[in-house]
């Protein structure tokens, strides 16, 4: 968790500086319509690095996107079937996982499938992932 917010502090530096740089440098902005371009670049930038920065993808499961947060726990492997244990406290069974990580998961190109209580399928082409989330926890199973 530490990393992220590591990655989190250099990128928003980075961002700052290149503001404070174009400050100094008397490149202003005196039309509101600059302004408003400019503040849409930002917030585009920072969407973007954070959808970059925050999710790493899973080496056993066919690289689908895994937050930054969770810990994994336990990787069991079977004859066909490969599952993986996350503890995450901002899962849950009753509200399954945030939005930011549903759109992060859709950027990447895995599509929901169908939705049994806490078990959610998701599809990228051939390939299927069973995503089933509990209170303070997730598995990812293939």
């Amino acid at each position: 968790m530490l990393n992220l917010y590591i990655y989190y502090f250099s990128y928003i530096f980075f961002i700052c500086s290149a503001i404070l740089i174009l400050k100094r440098k008397r490149y202003t902005f005196y039309d509101k319509e600059k302004k408003k371009i400019f503040a849409v670049v930002i917030i585009a930038l920072l969407l973007i690095g954070y959808f970059e920065l925050a999710y790493t993808p899973s080496h056993d499961i066919e690289g689908f996107p895994i937050p930054r947060e969770p810990h994994l726990v336990k990787t069991t492997v079977g004859e066909d079937y490969i599952t993986e244990k996350y503890k995450w406290f901002i899962a849950s069974e009753g509200g399954s996982i945030p939005p930011w990580y549903e759109v992060s998961i859709c950027l990447r190109g895995w599509r929901k499938g169908e939705t049994m209580g806490a078990d959610q399928v998701y599809k990228k082409g051939s390939r299927e992932v069973d995503l089933s989330t509990f209170d303070n926890e997730f598995y990812l199973s293939k």
